[in-house]
């Protein structure tokens, strides 16, 4: 078998990793059911489906009824289309703020958003909210499309030949900084392979009827364009939806056309669901969405995302992480820092130093003081060490364990012809299983802190099993990650770091299919199991920059097993494992078939 072992071998079964981490998690089921006392129809406040007016009043003032019922509510929408329409200068058209116990039930009725600048849905200092069985989409859309007429690769500028029916670079909402994306001539959403995954401007003018002139901010890139290019220029803007500071929230059948920017946003909350939720392409259209799929940040209790479909969207599928803080002063053993994230008694923080790549420190709260803009806190045990002061990325990173949307699920979604990385995790204690991903820019499932972001923190005990993989990583970029899964603990600069912090891993039966360059890259991680994957190597390895020919490479990683997995391709030159500064590795009954 082609590869290098390296280090001690050992008959290391980890037996209490498996019995730690298979498990049904510690969280509660998605919450599916409340009992109302109360029905409450828009249509009595006068919103009538398919008359073509404005229902946005009616809605909200069914929302108000709803807010003081005092009583467990459904507000109730009859099928048909609704035109939602509001000021641009709104933040979104509907806000559920300062509710509980509120059901919204859409029974199919389609929304249509008349203002790129405003989101669908806003949920604020709210719990046990469920929306459910809407159809959202936006008219103008908050994107607009064409052909590369010409590229003059002396002045890095292209022409673009707008199609017919989508919006005028002229609506004011493209005014604001954006970037587009090349894409596949023949698989809608899909980006185009072997160039930048999306572009910025420096501006574009109109020079005939439908035709805009694009001036690249980087010079360089424009060697990617040719005549006769799909091109999506987004306007990045809002979102289908945002929830803050609320508890046990869901989602369930929403099916979105478009959204400008992510779809489902969530910070500081917990015990949020995503359930038969999808983001689909129109036929006609090369995109749906201008960011994320679901993007979570400081959750206390990560989301549960399942039966989820997100294709041609311009980001990440999932990205679940918080932000840190940052410590200003470590004086009489009490540390202050910077009040970025949540925090409260009893929390457990790890402080990172990212300059160096290192674990200085973790601590419980025992005191908490909001004191002048800061938290003054007491830890056990105390910070001995010298500590970095400051309020940016440079100086060392405070992160809040129970606070990182950990304990989630990814169970049988669909990720396809988008624009990044399938699943984004820099949190602990999480599921992905059962999913496919297909067609992606960039790596299908990523472990990795971010430092430079900066969004955090380490991947611990994850399981990756029964997943699909295909024909993912086809940007100019990934051939040095790999297409299938991605495991790294980062410093400052993008690099890859000493301390082994992405630990207690499985990966599992899993089937990746055709990657482009690497199915599985790991470096600086420790407690790994790879196990019955089964991975297909491309015909024809692509000609990408950074490209390593190496089916499966991990470095600076210790106690790894490696077991029972298969490698079928047909070039006969592709290493099946290569390995470096690995100190306790367990290889047997892997196999290569032609």
């Amino acid at each position: 078998m082609p590869g290098i072992r390296c280090g001690t071998v050992h008959l290391l079964l980890m037996a209490s990793f498996f019995i730690a981490i298979l498990f049904p998690l510690d969280r509660p089921p998605p919450y599916t059911n409340l009992i109302t006392v109360k029905s409450i129809a828009v249509a009595s406040f006068g919103a009538k489906p398919d008359d073509a007016v404005n229902d946005l009043p009616a809605v909200e003032a069914a929302i108000t009824a709803a807010r003081n019922a005092g009583v467990p509510v459904e507000i109730r929408f009859e099928p048909g289309r609704y035109i939602f329409d509001c000021e641009p200068t709104n933040r979104a058209a509907l806000e559920l703020s300062n509710m509980n116990n509120l059901v919204v039930s859409g029974n199919g009725a389609e929304i249509i958003m008349k203002h790129p600048e405003v989101s669908f849905l806003k949920i604020r200092y709210a719990t046990n909210i469920i929306v459910k069985h809407f159809v959202v989409d936006w008219d103008p859309l908050p994107f607009t499309q064409g052909i590369v007429e010409a590229v003059d690769a002396v002045n890095s500028t292209f022409d673009l030949h707008l199609d017919a029916g989508f919006p005028s670079l002229k609506e004011p909402y493209f005014a604001r900084p954006s970037f587009g994306m090349l894409k596949d001539k023949n698989i809608p959403g899909r980006m185009k392979a072997a160039v930048d995954d999306f572009f910025q401007n420096e501006g574009f003018s109109n020079v005939a009827p439908d035709i805009y002139r694009f001036r690249l901010k980087r010079k360089d890139v424009i060697r990617a364009f040719a005549v006769g290019d799909r091109f999506v220029q987004y306007a990045r803007i809002a979102s289908l939806s945002g929830t803050y500071s609320s508890e046990n929230v869901s989602f369930i059948g929403i099916t979105n056309y478009s959204s400008p920017g992510a779809n489902y946003v969530a910070s500081q909350s917990s015990r949020l669901s995503f359930l038969s939720c999808a983001v689909l392409l129109k036929p006609g259209r090369w995109a749906s969405s201008a960011a994320d799929g679901v993007h979570v940040q400081q959750n206390r209790i990560g989301p549960w995302v399942e039966d989820c479909v997100f294709e041609g969207i311009a980001d990440d599928g999932v990205n679940f992480y918080t932000i840190p803080s940052y410590p200003v002063s470590n004086e009489n053993g009490t540390l202050s820092v910077t009040r970025q994230q949540s925090m409260v008694v009893g929390d457990v923080l790890r402080i990172f130093n990212p300059r160096q790549g290192l674990l200085v420190h973790e601590a419980k709260i025992v005191t908490l003081v909001n004191s002048n803009g800061l938290f003054a806190l007491v830890l056990d045990p105390v910070v001995t060490s010298s500590l970095t002061f400051g309020r940016s990325k440079d100086a060392d990173h405070v992160y809040n364990m129970n606070a990182m949307s950990s304990h989630f699920v990814i169970r049988n979604n669909i990720f396809r012809n988008s624009r990044r990385y399938g699943n984004y995790i820099k949190t602990h204690d999480g599921i992905i299983e059962g999913n496919v991903y297909e067609g992606l820019g960039s790596t299908a499932i990523i472990m990795a802190n971010e430092p430079d972001w900066p969004e955090g923190f380490v991947a611990e005990r994850i399981v990756v099993r029964n997943n699909v993989i295909r024909d993912c990583g086809i940007d100019g970029n990934t051939p040095r990650r790999g297409g299938g899964i991605w495991i790294d603990t980062h410093m400052l600069g993008g690099k890859t770091g000493a301390w082994r912090g992405m630990r207690d891993i499985i990966i599992a039966s899993n089937a990746i299919i055709r990657p482009l360059s690497m199915a599985i890259n790991i470096h600086s991680a420790s407690n790994v199991t790879i196990e019955n994957n089964i991975i297909e190597m491309a015909a024809k390895w692509p000609e990408a920059r950074g490209s390593t020919n190496v089916a499966v490479r991990i470095t600076n990683t210790s106690a790894v097993t490696f077991i029972g997995n298969t490698i079928r391709e047909t070039r006969g030159d592709i290493p099946w494992l290569a390995t470096n500064d690995c100190d306790v590795f367990v290889e047997r009954n892997n196999r290569i078939e032609k």
